[in-house]
């Protein structure tokens, strides 16, 4: 806990992350999912005025295929769900700020020397 006795601003106190990959001679991927419960930001110690982030959920994958021994195609999506990141102060039912992390996507060759 912080030195006013209250949580530790910007930690949360459950953190998951759920990843699958699979990998054979030509092909790879992987589906990651991270889960992070709400959690304070701004603490005020008399909390009235908590400036609290809502739980943050994110999901990216890979995918690759060997075109030959030295060149690799490659597949990259980020923040698949889309979901925005919210905060509010004191109350949940004060929604702040709503951020919007784009969803990416990418796509790439790789070459080995």
């Amino acid at each position: 806990s912080a030195a006013y006795g209250g949580p530790i601003p910007g930690t949360s106190n459950c953190v998951s992350t759920v990843c699958a990959s699979f990998t054979a001679q030509r092909f790879g991927a992987a589906v990651s999912y991270n889960w992070r419960k709400g959690f304070p930001f701004v603490p005020d110690p008399l909390g009235l005025n908590t400036l609290n982030w809502f739980a943050i959920q994110n999901m990216s994958a890979s995918v690759s295929y060997n075109i030959s021994p030295n060149a690799t195609v490659t597949l990259d999506a980020s923040n698949i769900l889309g979901r925005p990141q919210r905060n509010s102060f004191g109350s949940s039912d004060f929604v702040g700020r709503v951020y919007f992390n784009a969803r990416e996507f990418s796509a790439a060759i790789r070459f080995k020397l």
